[in-house]
């Protein structure tokens, strides 16, 4: 049945939220984990043909699933379990009684992912920060990733804090 142009849709007076109902700190959590799965497919780190410091698409390189970022994926993995969990499958997921609250396991991953990131730099490259310029474009992307994730964590933090 057409609607008129005045018309409204109904409101869902049910009370329970659709599947993907999610708040603004999930949405933050969920655009870090995508950039996280999406970053670990492309290179971390590289060397250069000749390029300039900056190059960041001329010679060769590695993805980040290459030794440490095997932990960055587990992190990654546990965060995306665990937001799947209490978005999608909330039916299933009321009965799930962590021991801690999901910010902190959320804020848990999210360091992780970003210290797996730091320790294969400093795995590789002994020199640490002066070798920047062998860093690619998957690494920035993976620690921006990182970061999305524990600033969601945070913002969920302070969304509990205040409901009480």
């Amino acid at each position: 049945m057409a609607m008129d142009a005045g018309e409204q849709q109904p409101d869902n007076d049910s009370g329970t939220p659709g599947p993907f109902d999610i708040d603004h700190p999930e949405r933050v959590i969920a655009a870090g984990l995508i950039l996280g799965i999406i970053s670990l497919y492309l290179p971390w780190l590289g060397f250069t043909a000749g390029g300039g410091p900056f190059d960041l698409f001329g010679g060769a390189g590695f993805p980040g699933f290459a030794n440490w970022g095997i932990g960055y994926f587990i992190a990654w993995l546990v965060a995306s379990l665990l937001l799947s969990l209490r978005t999608v499958c909330r039916d299933a997921a009321d009965d799930l009684e962590l021991p801690v609250a999901d910010w902190y396991i959320f804020g848990a991953c999210g360091t992780l992912m970003g210290l797996f990131a730091l320790t294969t730099l400093e795995l590789f490259f002994p020199g640490g920060w002066a070798q920047l310029s062998h860093l690619r474009y998957g690494w920035w992307l993976g620690m921006l990733a990182a970061i999305l994730v524990v600033a969601g964590a945070l913002s969920m933090r302070r969304r509990t804090v205040h409901r009480g």
